[in-house]
């Protein structure tokens, strides 16, 4: 799903970056800006909700706005 967003997304014009777990999230934000997250509630090693509540607990990151994307979108309501 990363991939299909990223291309549609860049055929606007967006510049997208794609981590595929929790730790390439965390060293993407250290190392660079970024104007909006699209998150999976369903991630491989973690919560997608968890992650978005630490996301929002850091200084750094707390107003980046994030799309929450799922095909699961009502398991995790």
């Amino acid at each position: 799903m990363a991939e299909l967003v990223s291309i549609m997304l860049e055929q606007y014009g967006a510049v997208c970056e794609i981590a595929y777990d929790m730790k390439g999230a965390w060293e993407k934000l250290a190392k660079s800006t970024f104007h909006v997250i699209t998150l999976d509630i369903l991630l491989q090693e973690g919560s997608g909700v968890s992650f978005l509540q630490e996301l929002r607990s850091k200084e750094a990151t707390k107003d980046i706005p994030v799309v929450v994307l799922s095909a699961a979108a009502n398991d995790a309501r």
